[in-house]
C-alpha cells in the first residue's frame, strides 16, 4: 500500500524557516511578519509556474454570462469562504464560446482599429474563460499549501523567508539563495513540459479572424473579446459580416 503524501500546513513553514535561521525559541521575529514572508515566497513561486509552459499546474476556468447590451465583465471568482474576498484573475490562456452542451468554439482577441465592426452583445451566451488565477495568501495556521506545490516546492517559500530573517540581522544568508535558486531550477525542468508524451505543435497563436472549420453552419465565434484591467471586455460582430 502506498503511503499518503502528509499535508504541509502553513505552520510547518514557519517551523522550517526558523529552524533554518536558528531562530527556534526565540522572540525576535514578529509572527505576521514571517507570515507575510511566506506568502511572499510561495507567491513568487505561484508566478514562477504561471509562466512554465502555459500554466499547466495551476490553471483554471471559470464561466461568463453574457447578456445583451453588456460589454464589460469583471474577471473574478467567489472563493466560496466567508472570511476571503472574491478572487482576481491574473492570467488569460483562451475563451470559449459554448455553443452547446457539448460544443465550445474558440473566441478570438478583438483588434481595436476594427471596432466599427463590432457592437455590444445582442445575444445571451456563456463564455468559458481557461486563466491563472491570482495567488491568494494563506490565512491560517492550519492552511495547507496549494495543491499545485509539489511535494518539496514549499521550500522555495521557506528559503525566502529564512533569508529575509537572517538579511535583518546582516547574517550570510548565500547558502540560503544559492539553495533557493538551484530549486527553482529544478522546479522548472519538472513542470515544464507537464504532457512530456505529446511533442510541441505548429499552432495559430493570432486567432483575431476566421477559422478553416465549421460547427453546426458557424465558422467562428460571433463574440470577440479584450482583457482590460480586471474586466473581460466582450463585443459582437455584426450580423451582416459574418461569414454564412
Amino acid at each position: 500500500m502506498a503511503a499518503e503524501i502528509v499535508p504541509v500546513v502553513r505552520s510547518d513553514l514557519r517551523t522550517r524557516a526558523l529552524d533554518l535561521a536558528d531562530m527556534t525559541g526565540t522572540d525576535f521575529p514578529v509572527t505576521a511578519r514571517l507570515d507575510d514572508s511566506l506568502n511572499a515566497g510561495m507567491a513568487m513561486l505561484h508566478n514562477i509556474l504561471s509562466n512554465v509552459g502555459e500554466g499547466d499546474y495551476i490553471a483554471d476556468t471559470m464561466n461568463i454570462s453574457v447578456v445583451a447590451n453588456t460589454e464589460t465583465y469583471i474577471l473574478e471568482e467567489d472563493t466560496d469562504v466567508d472570511t476571503q474576498p472574491n478572487q482576481y484573475i491574473g492570467k488569460i490562456l483562451d475563451v470559449y464560446e459554448q455553443y452547446d452542451a457539448d460544443t465550445l468554439i474558440p473566441v478570438p482577441l478583438f483588434n481595436r482599429d476594427d471596432r466599427p465592426v463590432y457592437s455590444r452583445p445582442k445575444d445571451a451566451a456563456t463564455l468559458v474563460v481557461r486563466h491563472i488565477p491570482v495567488y491568494f495568501p494563506m490565512t491560517a495556521d492550519s492552511e495547507e499549501v496549494p495543491r499545485w506545490c509539489q511535494p518539496g516546492w514549499e521550500w522555495y517559500a521557506i528559503y525566502h523567508c529564512a533569508i529575509h530573517l537572517l538579511g535583518r540581522e546582516e547574517s550570510d544568508v548565500r547558502l540560503w539563495q544559492a539553495l533557493q535558486a538551484k530549486l527553482e531550477q529544478v522546479i522548472i525542468k519538472t513542470a515544464s513540459p507537464r504532457v512530456i508524451g505529446e511533442t510541441d505543435q505548429v499552432q495559430d497563436v493570432d486567432r483575431r479572424f476566421e477559422y478553416d472549420w465549421y460547427v453546426a453552419g458557424r465558422q467562428t465565434s460571433k463574440y470577440r473579446y479584450r482583457v482590460e484591467g480586471h474586466n473581460l471586455r466582450v463585443l459582437q460582430v455584426q450580423s451582416e459580416l459574418l461569414l454564412p
